[in-house]
């Protein structure tokens, strides 16, 4: 992997974001395990993309109160000669409550 492990970054809710993960030589990439945002996928090219949800909130007086999510998933790479590697990434989706 060329990508550094761990947090990817702090994104806004229902906001565009990509960003494209990366690993030598590798041809392909997988959605392994854990929970993506709601609204994030990852391509087979290994872009991670889409608008974000966030549907936590803490409804009550006098206002809602909007919860920072951090989602944890594992990305597998898959190189040209079958070779397999995975790593961690995590994605905070931040909520704009208007």
């Amino acid at each position: 992997w060329t990508t550094p492990p761990g947090e990817l970054g702090t994104i806004i809710e229902n906001e565009f974001y990509q960003i494209q993960l990366s690993a030598v030589n590798a041809i392909s990439y997988t959605y392994l395990s854990g929970k993506l945002p709601d609204g994030i996928e990852i391509k087979t090219t290994g872009s991670v993309e889409g608008n974000p949800r966030n549907l936590n909130y803490i409804s009550g007086v006098p206002k809602e109160i909007a919860i920072d999510v951090t989602s944890r998933f594992v990305v597998r790479a898959i190189s040209a000669d079958g070779a397999v590697t995975d790593r961690v990434f995590e994605l905070t989706v931040m909520t704009a409550i208007m």
